[in-house]
């Protein structure tokens, strides 16, 4: 069978771009182990692995996940299911059926919402390990899709951003108006400020520590951290920021980044694509 390779080529780039919460996009890659692919427009869908090769062969009517640390999911009639991908034939994890919303597996954990209750976090085997429950009196309301070095970003009802480790413990409390998941023992969260209504943009350690602010005008770039940068926008200018917050201005030719990896940036220049 004929695969769309384009199309195949660009789920593995959203499936990169979406994943920010892990370390680095080579370990991103490292731990997908298999990726969705259609072999017609109208048939089901299939899984193909790194070698090429498809499996699960038009099991699926609608689109899986890409399987990340042996796992993936798929919507069906009735909510989110969730699959080993060990077998030769995918496998439902036991109790991780029905669910309203399913994340990814990082660290051994996974935020999930089952019916009418709290998000909670179980392991690879379907175990919960624990609910998310009220932080001073405000629901959790959403969350990151996964963990990202050792903690889960969460939001409450007011839509305050804070920050839980792998046993459901506030380690940083919901103060923020907007937070990124950690990387590389870093995040950038935002607080707005009362008179003017503009946020403020701040670089915390995992403490809750701030490490330096972005002057007024510099605003983060996809926000996490990585190779110990952090890609920032002032007006019409790129900048690097390392985790001193010392910056590095890039040069004027740099349009759009969409990317940046050992030492390459890929960009646009007008409407050309160049690396």
């Amino acid at each position: 069978m004929k695969l769309n390779t384009i199309a195949a080529l660009m789920t593995v780039v959203a499936i990169v771009a979406s994943m920010s919460s892990c370390k680095n996009n080579d370990s991103v890659i490292e731990k997908i182990d298999l990726i969705p692919v259609k072999t017609s427009k109208e048939g089901n869908w299939s899984m193909i692995d790194k070698k090429g090769k498809i499996v699960y062969d038009a099991e699926f009517k609608n689109t899986p996940t890409v399987a990340y640390n042996g796992l993936f999911s798929v919507e069906e009639s009735d909510g989110y299911t969730v699959y080993s991908a060990s077998g030769n034939k995918p496998t439902v994890i036991g109790g991780l059926e029905r669910l309203k919303s399913v994340g990814y597996m990082e660290d051994g954990l996974i935020p999930v919402t089952f019916p009418n209750s709290r998000i909670s976090v179980v392991d690879q085997h379907g175990s919960k390990k624990f609910e998310l429950t009220p932080i001073k009196n405000q629901e959790v309301v959403a969350c990151a899709n996964g963990y990202s070095d050792g903690l889960l970003r969460v939001v409450l009802e007011d839509d305050k951003v804070g920050y839980v480790d792998d046993k459901g413990k506030v380690v940083i409390q919901p103060k923020y108006d907007r937070g990124a998941d950690f990387r590389e023992g870093l995040a950038v969260v935002a607080v707005r400020d009362a008179d003017s209504g503009d946020l403020e943009y701040l670089v915390i350690n995992k403490s809750g520590e701030k490490q330096f602010a972005l002057k007024d005008g510099y605003e983060p770039v996809g926000w996490p951290f990585y190779e110990g940068k952090l890609l920032v926008q002032n007006e019409d200018r790129y900048y690097f920021f390392d985790k001193k917050g010392e910056k590095t201005k890039l040069s004027s030719k740099f349009k759009s980044i969409l990317n940046y990896m050992d030492n390459y940036i890929l960009f646009l220049n007008n409407s050309s694509l160049k690396k």
